[in-house]
């Protein structure tokens, strides 16, 4: 559990991949986003996403994650 409490997360409920339900959590100390397995809770994949990922939305579809950055106002 200690895991969770170094991230920010943000359920997704909507964002699928071949029928498949993640949960994107924004890591602001080590400037990733984890994908995990919305059912086992594991760790899907780290994604680097820039100096201080602050948001993070999904197309309508689910097919791709957008995060924005504080710091230098750019997005991933």
């Amino acid at each position: 559990m200690r895991f969770f409490t170094a991230f920010l997360f943000i359920l997704i409920s909507n964002f699928t991949f071949s029928q498949a339900k993640y949960i994107l959590g924004l890591s602001k100390t080590d400037h990733k986003m984890v994908v995990l397995d919305y059912n086992s809770l594991e760790i899907i994949s780290r994604i680097p996403v820039g100096e201080d990922p602050h948001e993070v939305v999904t197309s309508d579809d689910g097919s791709v994650a957008y995060v924005a950055n504080t710091v230098g106002g750019n997005r991933s």
